[in-house]
């Protein structure tokens, strides 16, 4: 019994882990795009569409990966501020609601 409980720790760290990259490697990382810090929804039907649950989704794999020292507090902190002023400055949205798909590259509505 205490061989698999290790195993299995060790089993979800690895899982955790992926899980980071993922949201790390899909996201725009670029500085200078409107779309900084949108995240891309794994669909089918478009390859730069982002979807505001993949963002929400890699904020708290941001915290996940500080709690890990996977990234830096700082790093961690910063890009959820220029993720938010994303949202604020450019992602489209109606009646206080932002839509669920928007173009990773500008924020527009998709």
């Amino acid at each position: 019994m205490r061989i698999w409980k290790c195993n299995g720790k060790k089993l979800i760290l690895k899982e955790m882990k992926k899980n980071y990259q993922f949201f790390i490697k899909e996201s725009n990382n670029c500085k200078n795009s409107k779309g900084y810090g949108l995240i891309r929804d794994k669909t089918i039907l478009a390859n730069e569409v982002a979807s505001i649950a993949s963002v929400g989704y890699g904020l708290a794999a941001l915290i996940i990966g500080v709690e890990h020292s996977w990234i830096s507090y700082q790093k961690a902190y910063d890009r959820v501020n220029r993720t938010l002023e994303t949202f604020l400055n450019n992602v489209e949205g109606k009646n206080g609601f932002y839509y669920h798909f928007v173009n990773m590259e500008n924020g527009k509505r998709e």
